[in-house]
């Protein structure tokens, strides 16, 4: 039987280094759609950012998902 994990919880309460933790022990984890489209964004120097352009923002997320 497979058994999933959601990690929930606000900004710098560690669930990106839970799941690196996680991932190291085997674990099989998914990132988070949002936080491959800001890391994206940002190399690429757009304004596609939650902070700069929310709609831009979550049609990115979007289109990831």
């Amino acid at each position: 039987m497979t058994r999933k994990f959601i990690l929930t919880g606000g900004p710098c309460t560690g669930k990106t280094e839970t799941l690196k933790a996680m991932e190291s022990e085997g674990f099989q984890v998914m990132t988070e759609a949002a936080r491959i489209v800001i890391e994206r964004e940002q190399a690429k120097g757009s304004d596609s950012l939650p902070w700069l352009d929310r709609d831009k923002f979550q049609k990115a997320v979007l289109e990831k998902q």
